[in-house]
């Protein structure tokens, strides 16, 4: 799946993987001075279950930002949110966030709400990131591609407003979460001052993923 030319693991790791010598250049969610940097991180929910993996983690000693990554996978739609039973008992989210539960109480309620955007994979994130770092400040940060001429076509206006969506019920949440593309996250970067390592850096993650469709 790695080798994939539409491998969403594959383009956090090419986004990413510069930083691990560089951490004092990466710039995430505002936070500054990371000091640890790791790719298919797991953390656990709580649950006798597999952990959730994210693409990212990055930490440092009072905050944590976990990313998500996604590149074409979101974009034929057709979600469906589902949730084991154990999710639902209330003995097992004695570490989660009441906003977070009430999020997955709705979509257990209406797994379709969302056509595009993976919402049950972020609330098992946001479990999963609440309960491997209980005392520190913790961010899922959402990552994701568009092609250059994304306004041309309804699927990535209607992930957009999905996206929006879901950041207004979880506000004041724990885990906190962000989203933002590629592009943007890259456009961030340059007007930050990035060195000339990082611009050169951006440049080839350009030459490679944006594109028209």
């Amino acid at each position: 799946k790695f080798q994939a030319v539409h491998s969403s693991a594959a383009l956090a790791v090419n986004c990413f993987a510069p930083f691990r010598q560089r951490l004092s250049d990466l710039n995430l969610c505002g936070e500054r001075g990371f000091k640890q940097l790791g790719f298919e991180t797991k953390c656990p929910t709580g649950l006798n279950s597999t952990p959730p993996h994210l693409d990212l983690v990055v930490k440092k000693s009072d905050a944590v930002v976990g990313v998500e990554s996604k590149f074409t996978e979101y974009i034929s739609g057709g979600k469906q949110a589902v949730f084991r039973p154990p999710y639902q008992q209330k003995e097992n989210q004695k570490h989660w966030n009441a906003i977070w539960i009430k999020e997955m109480v709705h979509l257990i309620k209406d797994p379709g709400h969302y056509e595009y955007l993976d919402a049950a994979q972020l609330v098992k994130h946001a479990f999963g990131l609440a309960n491997t770092f209980r005392n520190k400040s913790v961010t899922l940060l959402y990552v994701y591609w568009e092609p250059i001429n994304a306004g041309e076509y309804q699927n990535f206006t209607a992930h957009k407003n999905e996206l929006a969506e879901l950041s207004e019920k979880v506000i004041g949440a724990r885990p906190s979460f962000a989203h933002i593309s590629y592009a943007e996250l890259w456009r961030a970067w340059e007007t930050r001052g990035a060195p000339d390592w990082l611009k050169e850096h951006i440049k080839r993650l350009r030459e490679r993923y944006e594109v028209e469709v």
